[in-house]
């Protein structure tokens, strides 16, 4: 008779344990439950919308003193650029301090160009069993309009799931416009 009871706990345990050994749907999946994307729903108009910043993230390299010793590491930095002032915000995952600066006019007038003109294009999921490395990859700039954040050219997978860019050569341009940003931001002082 313990023999029985022993199965059945087994079996029980059994059960219990591999209950849940089906693959979670892919959360996409859930919000469309059956309904196909359409073109028209994978891109976001932002000439309409009113951006309030457009936040750059980048790595770069400082040295930094400690313990008698001087290193040199990447330093996370977060240039958060207020529209359509121009002011910049620099932040760093290295310390708690910021430090202002401020685009040129020509460079501000520049940039809400960009971002008038674009289009923000999501990428469509990856097919039904598809198989993707757990690599995220974080944005290289965010967009912040009054209703909400869009962070581009980041990924929640390897696959590239859950991403989006702006459409087309707007993206290679933004891109373009942050790499001169930060190679002379240094050199952007704020008029008092």
């Amino acid at each position: 008779m313990k023999w029985v009871g022993g199965a059945v706990a087994i079996v029980l345990a059994g059960l219990v344990a591999f209950q849940n050994c089906q693959p979670a749907p892919h959360p996409d999946d859930l919000l469309n439950s059956g309904q196909k994307s359409t073109e028209s729903e994978s891109k976001i108009e932002l000439q309409g919308q009113k951006i309030s910043g457009v936040n750059f993230l980048f790595t770069e390299s400082e040295k930094v003193s400690r313990n008698s010793g001087t290193y040199d590491v990447l330093v996370n930095k977060s240039m958060k650029v207020s529209l359509p002032s121009g002011e910049i915000i620099l932040g760093t995952d290295l310390d708690s301090k910021t430090s202002r600066f401020c685009l040129t006019e020509t460079l501000t007038t520049e940039l809400i160009n960009i971002l008038k003109m674009a289009q923000i294009c999501k990428k469509p999921a990856p097919p039904a069993g598809t198989l993707c490395t757990m690599a995220i990859q974080l944005p290289y700039a965010e967009i912040v309009t009054e209703k909400e954040t869009f962070a581009l050219g980041g990924a929640s997978d390897g696959c590239g799931s859950n991403s989006s860019d702006l459409c087309d050569e707007q993206s290679t341009i933004l891109q373009g416009f942050i790499a001169s940003v930060k190679a002379n931001y240094k050199s952007f002082e704020c008029a008092q």
